[in-house]
């Protein structure tokens, strides 16, 4: 039921020829009765090209992460938040999988940058370190006490709340194995929750990292210097794969020895206001056996956002008064100077030749 529309008439219909239907059928379309039903019949040029064929989006498109799936495991050993399939990143870190330096401050909390890929971090004035967690100045931690005033930016080095640490590696001989490609380390501990992270940056860029758990603080204050040390039970570690010291470019691959070897405990100490040190036995006897040090050494520096009442109060011990010790030792020494003195004097007034020899 269709009409061949190329050269139809109102004459009354009449016989088609064979010639005549030929020609009519060779016209360039046909109409079927009905609303868009044109189609032709004559062939396709060259130029023409079909739709492509539809996609399937179950089957084309990539799955969505879901940090629930073993396919998606988070990084810096972060919580998978079972409701929506993603990633609890630690401060500093994003992406969905936590992998992902992010900059700008810590005050910015969810709304952090991430880090574009081989750029290093710009950070909001007033902060610092390679993913710009560590507070530098006092009034921008405001945001982050609960008054919005008052903050206080505490470089004490005992961790409070939340404490913050950045540091450059100092042994010498890992330095020479390293030419222009400083060799640094990030590390934070989290007081209420007794756990701390430890992260090795080459370049800026994370080799791998560690998280403690079941950590101790403590802080020792003399007359000479503060002693901070963070003592944690256990320590468990894993490489970014392709990166220094877990196999780029030939280079070697720590990745199964940090997994099978670093059990703990470990420790991080500082001395007075920057000399500090990581510790623990694997790891220690890894840099005793290369490098011949028995520790990695580390010059760190840390900053910690509190309100004003919540610093610390560290009176320093003042050193002891030895005034009157002193001055009683040269009283007592200018005595017994003056009595031999007295007693030579004595001596010589009252000695005589005619003294020896009497019975």
């Amino acid at each position: 039921c269709f009409m061949i529309c190329n050269g139809f008439s109102d004459s009354p219909p009449h016989r088609d020829t064979e010639k005549s239907v030929n020609s009519r059928l060779s016209s360039p379309a046909i109409y079927l009765p009905g609303p868009k039903s044109h189609f032709s019949l004559k062939p396709k040029s060259v130029l023409e090209t079909e739709d492509p064929p539809k996609k399937d989006p179950e089957k084309d498109c990539p799955p969505c992460f879901n940090c629930q799936l073993s396919a998606f495991p988070c990084s810096h050993f972060s919580e998978c938040n079972i409701y929506d399939g993603k990633c609890e990143c630690p401060p500093g870190f994003g992406g969905n999988d936590c992998s992902v330096p992010v900059c700008n401050s810590l005050a910015d909390g969810r709304n952090r940058l991430p880090r574009e890929v081989n750029q290093t971090c710009q950070c909001t004035e007033g902060w610092g370190g390679i993913n710009c967690n560590m507070c530098l100045t006092d009034s921008v931690c405001d945001p982050l006490v609960p008054t919005r005033s008052n903050g206080t930016c505490y470089k004490g080095g005992l961790t409070v709340h939340e404490n913050f640490q950045m540091c450059n590696v100092t042994n010498k001989k890992i330095l020479d194995m390293l030419p222009d490609q400083p060799p640094q380390v990030t590390f934070s501990c989290n007081r209420k929750s007794e756990n701390c992270d430890f992260q090795f940056w080459i370049n800026q860029t994370e080799s791998f990292y560690c998280h403690l758990t079941n950590c101790s603080f403590y802080q020792d204050i003399n007359s000479e210097q503060n002693t901070t040390e963070y003592k944690c039970e256990k320590i468990k570690c894993q490489c970014i794969a392709g990166e220094m010291l877990c196999g780029k470019g030939g280079s070697i691959d720590l990745s199964d020895w940090l997994v099978e070897e670093i059990n703990g405990p470990a420790e991080f100490s500082c001395y007075g206001s920057n000399d500090c040190r990581f510790s623990e036995p694997a790891m220690d006897q890894l840099i005793l056996s290369i490098f011949g040090d028995k520790y990695i050494s580390l010059d760190c520096f840390g900053g910690e956002c509190l309100h004003i009442s919540e610093v610390p109060k560290l009176d320093r011990p003042h050193k002891p008064d030895n005034t009157n010790i002193i001055i009683a030792a040269i009283i007592a020494v200018f005595t017994f100077v003056a009595g031999i003195f007295a007693a030579v004097f004595y001596l010589s007034r009252h000695w005589s030749p005619s003294s020896y020899g009497q019975i």
